[in-house]
């Protein structure tokens, strides 16, 4: 009996049908792995970057109003229109301050983001979160010669 079970030991050692299907389901699971990290990885990045822009809008557009009239609540209402228009898809961003310097006339904006994970958020927080800065200041006599060139 013993040496029976030598016998098939050995025939199931020397076989090498299936190996294949099997190397390729144990080296799926850190490919999937990391095909998910890299897709949450890069969406944090874009949304990031999306946010950036839409404080950095916000803050030149108060700028401008505040310039203008000189009205605070009217340069407010200007940055939050166009965040809102400009702010990152997926995430829930919000304007969390808006501070006017009254001597420079510069106006900071910080607003937060959080972007929900999918893959990652099973190793770290489901949820990242971000803040960004922005101030600006426009000290040019006259206005219509601004203009900004973005190029994505």
């Amino acid at each position: 009996m013993l040496l029976k079970a030598a016998r098939n030991f050995l025939r199931l050692v020397r076989d090498v049908r299936g190996v294949s299907a099997t190397t390729v389901a144990i080296a799926a699971v850190p490919l999937v792995g990391g095909i998910g990290v890299s897709a949450d990885v890069g969406r944090i990045y874009i949304v990031k970057s999306k946010l950036q822009d839409a404080v950095e809008s916000s803050a030149f557009a108060a700028s401008r109003v505040l310039q203008q009239s000189g009205d605070r609540m009217s340069a407010i209402d200007m940055a939050a229109k166009v965040f809102r228009l400009a702010e990152p898809d997926g995430a829930n961003s919000i304007i969390t301050l808006v501070d006017f310097d009254p001597v420079s006339h510069a106006v900071t904006i910080r607003a937060s983001a959080t972007v929900p994970t999918g893959l990652v958020g099973r190793f770290t927080p489901a949820v990242r979160s971000m803040q960004i800065d922005a101030t600006a200041k426009l000290s040019a006599p006259n206005l219509r010669d601004i203009s900004i060139v973005r190029d994505n």
